[in-house]
C-alpha cells in the first residue's frame, strides 16, 4: 500500500502496529482507552495479587485470626483485585470464543 506524504509516495503504512505489550498499553493510555489499559494490565495485576492473597490466607490460618490494620487493608485490596482480574480474564476468554 502506498501513501502520499508531502508530494512523495511512501510505502510505509500510515499507522504503526504495536510490537509489545508496553506499546499497546501506552497507545491505550494516549487514546484514553481505560478498558484497553485494564485489559492489558489485568494479567500482571493477577500475578501480583494472587501470591498476596495466598500469603495472607496462610498467615490467617497460622495465627487463627484476622489481619488488622495495614495488613488487613492490603489483604482486602489484593482480594478485590484478584476477583476483578479473574472476571476480566473470563470476559476476555468469552470474547475470544465468541460466546
Amino acid at each position: 500500500m502506498s501513501v502520499w506524504r508531502c508530494g512523495v509516495m511512501s510505502r510505509r503504512p500510515a499507522a504503526k502496529f504495536p510490537t509489545s505489550k508496553a506499546e499497546v498499553i501506552m497507545m491505550s493510555v494516549a487514546e484514553g482507552d481505560v478498558k484497553g489499559v485494564w485489559f492489558e494490565l489485568s494479567p500482571f495485576v493477577f500475578k501480583a495479587s494472587a501470591p498476596v492473597v495466598a500469603a495472607s490466607l496462610l498467615l490467617q490460618t497460622a495465627t487463627r485470626g484476622s489481619l488488622d490494620g495495614v495488613l488487613g487493608g492490603l489483604q482486602q485490596t489484593a482480594e478485590v483485585l484478584l476477583v476483578l482480574t479473574t472476571l476480566t480474564e473470563i470476559i476476555k476468554l468469552v470474547g475470544q470464543l465468541g460466546l
